[in-house]
């Protein structure tokens, strides 16, 4: 009965440590909000999409020095890098262009997604979902 009673603890115990691991383990919310992910329309005697225009807010406290989105548009999925000079300080809303699908036709009304994938800091720490 002992031995049952000293495995059942084990075992509890065990349990327990294996769910904070996997709670430290988890990723960090994205330090990246994206308020605006748009394409651009066609230039004149254009077909296809003008340059991608993405407003992101760095909401970390750290200051990025690159970020990487994938950007999602019809049936394509690209990445667009963005690297500061300076940095991108925390809660300093960016308005950058992307000609990222100059090559695909524009359609209107067709939905884009945009989602950082990395954030490197200026610390040297790294951020990936």
């Amino acid at each position: 009965m002992k031995n049952t009673q000293h495995f059942l603890l084990v075992a509890a115990v065990a349990l327990a440590a294996a769910g904070s691991i996997a709670s430290v383990a988890s990723a960090a919310p994205n330090p990246i909000s994206i308020s605006q992910c748009v394409p651009g329309k066609p230039a004149l005697m254009s077909k296809n999409v003008g340059p991608f225009h993405i407003s992101w807010t760095n909401v970390s406290s750290q200051v990025a020095k690159e970020v990487i989105f994938a950007v999602s548009w019809q049936t394509y999925t690209r990445r667009a890098t963005d690297i500061g000079q300076q940095g991108f300080a925390p809660n300093q809303p960016i308005e950058h262009t992307y000609d990222i699908f100059s090559d695909v036709k524009y359609y209107a009304g067709t939905h884009a997604t945009c989602k950082a994938v990395k954030v490197v800091f200026v610390n040297g720490t790294t951020w990936t979902p």
